[in-house]
């Protein structure tokens, strides 16, 4: 399970860094010492008056409780019920968390794309609603 845990850190280290040589970054600006808290303080206000961010970022929260609960508990149990199976555990989860989460990009990207022609703020309705339908699918 480490192993597999390296080497998608590793691949993902290498992205960053690639991204981080080839993107050109956004020109600075200097932001006031004091605007910190009063920005943070109206993003927060301004998310909890716009339903449709308020549902997204509720429904994304309850996902990756979910989703993290999962990743935490189901690596120790297989490791102990079935430590001979430690290896074919690590790559058929790895496998199928890189798939599951490609299907859903492109396959959420997808239908995002068709219902934005129309309807206003579709990507995020659709993000939302299958963070809200992969909660059970985690349990």
């Amino acid at each position: 399970w480490r192993q597999t845990t390296t080497m998608a850190c590793v691949v993902g280290i290498f992205a960053a860094a690639l991204l981080w040589l080839v993107v050109d970054r956004p020109p600075r600006r200097t932001i006031p010492s004091d605007s910190l808290y009063v920005s943070l303080k109206r993003a927060v206000l301004y998310v909890l008056r716009v339903k449709r961010l308020l549902g997204l970022y509720g429904a994304t929260s309850v996902r990756m409780a979910a989703t993290v609960s999962l990743w935490t508990y189901l690596p120790t149990y297989y490791s102990r019920a079935f430590p001979e199976d430690a290896v074919a555990f690590s790559v058929t989860y790895a496998l199928g968390t890189l798939l599951c989460g490609a299907a859903s990009s492109s396959g959420g990207g997808y239908i995002a794309d068709a219902w934005a022609v129309r309807r206003k703020g579709a990507h995020g309705d659709v993000a939302a609603i299958g963070a809200v339908l992969a909660v059970p699918l985690a349990y």
